[in-house]
């Protein structure tokens, strides 16, 4: 049964993490840059996304790239742009604010959740309701 888009509602949801064994392990990629490094590695997984992960790291931080990758390799695939364009792309529009990306379950399995709001209006959450979904 599917349910109606009003009987969503977005939340955040707020975890405990010490990243700090894994810094210390070098198994942490660190893209806080909007040079051609970054756009290039988003460029690569994206492009080829279809294959798995292109990379080793357990955790990648950084900047973000806003929505426009999808777009920009959509077109790739269809062969209107080249790579090359596509980073540029990527380049021209990235976010600043920076990100914690996981990949890997076992690092997700030592996630604590610990607060949880609404997005409209920041009402905080009962928790427990977001446990063991």
């Amino acid at each position: 049964m599917f349910l109606p888009p009003e009987a969503f509602k977005p939340v955040v949801m707020e975890f405990e993490f010490a990243p700090f064994p894994y810094w210390q392990k070098g198994e942490v990629k660190v893209l806080d840059k909007n040079d051609v490094e970054f756009a290039t590695f988003v460029t690569d997984n994206r492009i080829r996304a279809r294959e798995g992960l292109l990379h080793d790291y357990p955790l990648i931080y950084g900047i973000m790239s806003d929505n426009n990758p999808a777009e920009l390799v959509s077109k790739f695939r269809d062969g209107e742009l080249v790579k090359k364009e596509v980073i540029q792309g990527i380049l021209e529009k990235t976010i600043r604010t920076r990100q914690l990306s996981i990949h890997t379950q076992d690092i997700c399995d030592t996630l604590n959740l610990t607060k949880a709001y609404e997005v409209d209006g920041g009402k905080e959450l009962d928790i427990d309701d977001y446990r063991n979904c």
